[in-house]
């Protein structure tokens, strides 16, 4: 995820993803905060947004206290309450922070495989170069980032995009695991508020007909004879109850995508007429019908069938790999989803709208553009 740039007492620049964490009941599975950032400051924020951050297998510093990760290396000196041991656990996790309906995110961090380790300590070192580079060429803004990973790949021999697509890939197994996990706990738990629901149904049913002195039936028949005999009459007709339907909502998306619009009004007669009105909670356009939210129809039967789905942002196409292993990359990681039974859903804003369930021509496009 972003974060807290370091330097932000001068230049105030905080990505817009954790102020959006603190409002937004999402899941993002990730390898912590870029290693360009200032982790400990990005973690103090989350926990002003309200942010729940928990690391998955991390290294445990003692009983109440787990490293977390930092991208590329498996210690950040920052440490966090919560490690999660299974897939199970963190979805469970997620649960019950829905039931409580609260809020604000969960970023669930995962360490650097143990095997890329020893690159990783190699590519921090690249980090800190390139970071007194960048600053003493004035790069500022959004330049910054695009700029780093670019330089970290030349200073680090080639080394940081091996970790990168070892990192994605990770990633990638564990969010549709924990995705799988958490569609199962779903299910038994609208089960056992439908078996619930039914035991209460049926106790009313019972009381019903011992006040009518009759033994009691399990059918709506026998219920009807008891009370028409007893002279109980039924208080108006009564909606058939269908107890596979659930008001909750079914899809699982586990992930985010950034969904960035810049809009720049350079005609004199233009500008007093222009207003621009941007709300992502809105899902069609202003004054329109049109929906701007585009899914493939894959995950159009996904959601409808309560299959888990993962959120895959486009970032992994468009930011700091080479055209054509960030395709190569895209494909790979939707692969390893499919693999745990999930199914995967790369977002971008292609034509204004938001593509839910890239298409290969889609990615495609948006690796031939890639910074």
């Amino acid at each position: 995820i972003g974060g807290v740039h370091r330097g932000v007492e001068h230049s105030l620049d905080i990505s817009a993803d954790l102020t959006e964490l603190g409002r937004t009941p999402i899941a993002v599975i990730c390898s912590g905060v870029k290693s360009i950032l200032d982790i400990q400051k990005t973690l103090q924020f989350l926990e002003t947004q309200g942010v729940c951050v928990a690391v998955f297998n991390g290294d445990q510093q003692s009983p109440q206290k787990v490293e977390f990760p930092a991208f590329f290396s498996r210690k950040s000196g920052s440490q966090v309450n919560y490690n999660l041991k299974t897939a199970e656990e963190a979805a469970r996790l997620i649960l019950h922070r829905n039931q409580l309906s609260l809020n604000s995110g969960i970023v669930i961090a995962v360490p650097i495989p143990l095997q890329q380790q020893s690159d990783g300590e190699l590519i921090t070192k690249s980090i800190d170069e390139a970071i007194i580079e960048a600053n003493e060429k004035g790069i500022i803004g959004k330049e910054v980032t695009p700029y780093l990973l670019k330089r970290v790949n030349q200073l680090s021999g080639g080394r940081s995009l091996t970790s990168n697509i070892a990192l994605i890939e990770n990633n990638a197994r564990i969010g549709a695991e924990i995705a799988f996990q958490y569609n199962m706990l779903l299910n038994v738990s609208k089960q056992r508020l439908i078996n619930t629901s039914n035991d209460t149904i049926d106790s009313k049913r019972i009381n019903k007909s011992n006040k009518s002195h009759y033994s009691f039936e399990l059918s709506k028949t026998s219920i009807s004879e008891s009370m028409a005999k007893s002279g109980h009459q039924e208080e108006g007709p009564k909606e058939e109850r269908n107890d596979n339907q659930s008001d909750e909502s079914s899809p699982v998306v586990i992930g985010g995508s950034i969904y960035d619009i810049v809009a720049d009004a350079n005609t004199d007669s233009l500008r007093p007429k222009l207003k621009i009105h941007l709300n992502t909670n809105i899902l069609r356009r202003r004054n329109s019908n049109e929906s701007i939210i585009k899914m493939s129809d894959e995950i159009r039967s996904a959601i409808h069938d309560n299959r888990p789905i993962v959120a895959l942002e486009s970032t992994i196409i468009t930011h700091g790999m080479p055209f054509p292993i960030n395709l190569q990359m895209a494909l790979n990681v939707e692969t390893l989803v499919r693999k745990r039974g999930v199914i995967p859903a790369t977002i971008a804003v292609i034509d204004g709208k938001i593509c839910v369930g890239l298409n290969k021509q889609q990615m495609l496009l948006l690796s031939e553009d890639a910074i």
